[in-house]
């Protein structure tokens, strides 16, 4: 069965977790935190940004995407759900 691709925006947010900043909980926390109020007060837009740990050093990066995904629909006994 075919479907209709539909592009669709993502958030996409990647920390890595070991060094020794980013260790616990709160760090990734107070990171999230971090990232939250500058997309509230600057935006995301489709670039690239890097997340920083506490000593400064990067850990891990958030951006939009556009991410193609199938448009279709769901059969169930033959009905559409």
């Amino acid at each position: 069965m075919g479907g209709i691709l539909v592009i669709m925006p993502q958030f996409i947010l990647k920390i890595n977790l070991g060094n020794d900043a980013m260790q616990s909980n709160m760090d990734v926390g107070i990171a999230i935190k971090q990232i939250g109020d500058k997309i509230i007060y600057e935006g995301c837009g489709k670039e690239k940004h890097n997340i920083r740990d506490n000593n400064g050093n990067t850990v891990g990066s958030y951006q939009v995407v556009n991410t193609f995904v199938p448009n279709c629909k769901k059969f169930l006994n033959g009905d559409v759900l």
